[in-house]
């Protein structure tokens, strides 16, 4: 989508329109806009809130007392990930209750220090949403959906429960490709849709603030930023490349959505620009920044290069 407008769309490999793809931990880029909804309403503080206020089990506890919401969005938080209990959706020893199982991890390293990619954090979001939630009788995903999915015309496909009937919060969407990108383009409209203001604009910019434990990161959102990375520590801008770690080109402002089954979805506010990939398996070649480089740049020609090529930030 540019400029708000479907431009390119193509479907392959049996998939077409109708198809509802699993978006797997792409699905972790709701969160952020959840909990700034939550900060709206009155039913959270502030990002920097105690997690221990809801879960007053870790009040007494030296390091998960001093853990924050922002901390859990910005993977800083010190926990344990526990990925043989915690991670996916088709894992034999999963834990019957996500949340439960989460709240109960180690906290290994003092938060806000360290990064570290994993499912830890939103499972234990997802039960501070849940309690957060109670009085209104609403799990995470009915709040999702009734404050901001519904407001902006998105239906979600399947979404994936535990044992216990929790939604799984990193990575249980199902979507298909014209309702996912509905929900970049309100994201690059910082929160608004249709001349309303869904979830205030300054609520929404702190997700793309980088985080001091990996400046590509911000609040469950993945940030195009020179000096960060990505789930692993050799996913980083290489030695004096314009751009930064997801595309080396250059839109540096950049903020994504990333998914197994290499699933994307790459906002870029300078550009006016959504773009989405989905697919379903982990077995091709495809890059990040292979993609971005073919969508953003104009090929050159035999013989050498046009003046019509143009970066990124050109437009």
């Amino acid at each position: 989508m540019k400029g708000g407008e479907v431009v390119f769309e193509r479907y392959d490999n049996g998939f077409d329109a109708e198809t509802s793809t699993h978006l797997h931990s792409a699905t972790k880029g709701f969160w952020g806009p959840v909990i700034a909804a939550m900060i709206e309403d009155g039913l959270i503080d502030s990002f920097d809130e105690p997690a221990a206020k809801t879960l007053t089990e870790w009040a007494v506890h030296p390091r998960k007392s001093q853990i924050t919401l922002r901390h859990l969005l910005t993977l800083s938080a010190g926990l344990v990930q526990d990925v043989n209990n915690l991670q996916g959706h088709k894992r034999d020893t999963l834990a019957p209750d996500l949340y439960a199982h989460a709240i109960g991890v180690a906290a290994l390293r003092e938060p806000g220090v360290n990064f570290q990619y994993g499912p830890s954090c939103y499972y234990v979001l997802g039960e501070i949403m849940k309690r957060k939630l109670a009085g209104k009788e609403q799990t995470p995903l009915e709040y999702l959906k009734q404050r901001i999915l519904d407001p902006i015309g998105v239906t979600t496909g399947e979404w994936v429960h535990d044992a216990s009937g929790n939604p799984h919060i990193p990575n249980g969407a199902h979507l298909q490709a014209r309702e996912w990108v509905k929900f970049g383009q309100w994201l690059l409209q910082g929160g608004e849709w249709e001349g309303k203001q869904v979830v205030r604009k300054d609520l929404l910019d702190e997700l793309v603030v980088p985080s001091e434990a990996n400046p590509g990161h911000g609040l469950a959102l993945w940030l195009n930023h020179p000096e960060g990375q990505g789930s692993q520590s050799f996913q980083v801008t290489a030695e004096g490349s314009p751009g930064g770690w997801i595309f080396q080109g250059g839109a540096t402002d950049l903020f994504a959505a990333l998914g197994a089954g290499k699933c994307r979805m790459y906002v870029i506010p300078s550009l006016d620009m959504v773009a989405l990939r989905m697919g379903d398996t982990e077995r091709d070649r495809f890059s990040d920044d292979t993609f971005l480089r073919l969508l953003l740049t104009a090929p050159e020609p035999a013989g050498g290069r046009s003046d019509s090529t143009h970066s990124p930030e050109k437009g």
